[in-house]
């Protein structure tokens, strides 16, 4: 059944005037085929660091936020997960992906 015009909010929002300002939608992945670079430019970034990254490791954190994949994926390969080395990692991270 198509919908037109305004939905309606669920009762328990109602009355609260509550206004949508935005939504995001993460499609990489799900809806569109990203060919894994988000996971090639994590896993390059982490290796940089020094930290080995294995696959099934790579796998267990796909779809986590990146600050925590790129804690984990570091101690996981041996290295301390320490601010500086996570904060490096994530820029290196948004580099390689802008590269791409």
């Amino acid at each position: 059944m198509a919908v037109h015009g305004p939905v309606p909010y669920p009762q328990h929002v109602q009355g609260l005037n509550t206004m949508i300002e935005l939504a995001v939608f993460d499609l990489a992945g799900t809806t569109i085929d990203d060919h894994g670079i988000v996971y090639i430019a994590l896993r390059d970034a982490v290796e940089e660091t020094g930290a080995p990254v294995a696959a099934a490791d790579l796998q267990e954190w796909m779809g986590a936020d990146k600050v925590s994949a790129i804690t984990a994926l570091t101690e996981l390969g041996g290295q301390q997960p320490d601010a500086d080395r996570v904060a490096a990692a994530l820029v290196r991270f948004r580099e390689i992906l802008a590269e791409r």
